[in-house]
């Protein structure tokens, strides 16, 4: 919710060259005079501060536990959020410098998530925790995206930034009481609960010491490798989605504010259920013996980024007809979800006493795409929104999407890697095959 309201929310900010008629009424006009390229600054500003806290963020909650290093990221990104308004008011510079500070805050989020994780999922039933847990990003999109339209079309965008700062007060309090870093640290779990989490991570490669990272071997390895292209790839395209789609909606298909953002949530929607029902058939498929893990994760990134590069090349074909453009955007969206399945578990598959670590190295990576994909589409579009304009951001995220997916079926891994047991001795390694 944090890091995605100000996509749906900048629509109603900024001041247009052109009044837009929708069914005859006219929208609303922005107060700020941002051109595209700005607009493009202050959005992607947030992976500007993204990508330095995703290693130290994964590695402090392997070594100390994610419960707090999670938890006080999202409040105190909470705060920021409620400082939106006045630095819009401010100038750009001050608006830009929250969105970093939000970035820096959140950055650690995943990475701690993953180390979690590591030690919550079970192997036979990771691909679908992951789903369950990843998928709650999807829907916050879903529900702020309509929200957020809801907000501004009632009371303006400012309360938009209010209400969304303030929730992560509420949710920190649950938080605290009901998570924990381990199944063993937990109060609330009964015996049994506990002796089938200790007898489903015999074997999985998992242990409680602290061990120096094998920094050499991480980044000479190439599923490891396999797991950052797919990211790189899979991020492209998705944060084009993201933080275009409403934009693309307005000046393309000439939707209202009310409508652009209920109609940009339905993709994500299709996000969520899609990643988490497949996420139960990717875990089927693997503890039936029909696919290996590495197959499953080939697999699945088939899915989440081989079908989403011919959907971005098919709306090339349609023009601004509104249907089809939605209904493929839906497509694209919805099979991303597969993802969950594919290269985001692939790390603890190879390394689960280092998922944490390797996340924060691949999100890391990944934030790229999350200012990169946005400024060349802006490049593009700036000041020129024709359809063969945005012709060209789809093809360029179609082909990334090709790159990324085949790269992944080349070069991904299902088993533990060697270096995964590095620092173990010799009785802890055996104990762990």
């Amino acid at each position: 919710m944090l890091r995605i309201n100000m996509s749906i929310a900048i629509v109603a900010m900024v001041k247009r060259n052109e009044s837009v008629h929708i069914g005859g009424s006219q929208n609303e006009e922005g107060e700020f005079s941002w051109d595209d390229k700005e607009q493009s600054l202050i959005t992607g500003a947030f992976f500007w501060g993204y990508i330095f806290t995703q290693v130290p963020g994964g590695r402090l909650a392997e070594i100390f536990g994610s419960k707090y290093i999670f938890g006080l990221s999202i409040f105190f990104s909470g705060i920021l959020t409620l400082l939106v308004p006045w630095a819009s008011s401010e100038n750009p510079t001050k608006l830009i410098a929250i969105r970093a500070g939000l970035g820096l805050l959140e950055g650690a989020t995943y990475p701690s998530m993953h180390a979690m994780l590591a030690k919550w999922a079970p192997p036979t039933e990771r691909s679908r925790i992951t789903a369950i847990v990843y998928s709650g990003a999807q829907a916050g999109t879903v529900l702020t995206l309509p929200l957020v339209g809801a907000i501004i079309s009632a009371w303006g965008w400012r309360p938009a930034f209010y209400i969304m700062g303030g929730l992560p007060a509420i949710w920190i309090v649950f938080w605290i009481i009901f998570v924990y870093d381990t199944p063993q640290s937990h109060p609330r779990i009964d015996s049994r609960e506990r002796k089938y989490f200790e007898e489903s991570f015999q074997g999985s490669g998992l242990h409680s010491n602290h061990q120096k990272v094998p920094w050499g071997k991480i980044l000479t390895s190439s599923p490891f490798y396999a797991i950052i292209i797919a990211g790189l790839a899979s991020n492209w395209g998705f944060w084009t989605l993201l933080t275009l789609l409403p934009t693309y909606m307005k000046t393309m298909l000439h939707y209202d504010i009310k409508q652009n953002s209920l109609l940009s949530a339905v993709p994500y929607l299709a996000m969520w259920f899609f990643g988490v029902s497949y996420g139960l058939v990717a875990d089927r498929l693997k503890t039936h013996g029909i696919l290996s893990t590495k197959n499953v994760r080939k697999l699945s990134s088939v899915l989440c980024l081989g079908l989403p590069a011919v959907a971005l090349f098919a709306v090339t074909f349609v023009g601004d007809d509104p249907l089809p453009t939605l209904l493929i955007f839906t497509f694209a969206v919805g099979m991303s979800g597969a993802k969950y399945s594919s290269y985001l578990s692939n790390h603890i598959d190879i390394a689960p006493n280092y998922a944490g670590t390797l996340l924060g190295i691949a999100n890391a990576c990944s934030t790229i795409p999350g200012w990169l994909a946005p400024l060349v589409a802006s490049s593009i579009t700036n000041n020129h929104q024709t359809l063969t304009n945005w012709h060209e951001v789809f093809y360029i995220s179609s082909g990334i999407y090709a790159l990324g997916c085949g790269y992944f079926l080349i070069f991904a891994a299902g088993d533990v890697q060697i270096w995964n047991h590095e620092s173990q001795s010799d009785s802890e390694r055996i104990q762990s095959q």
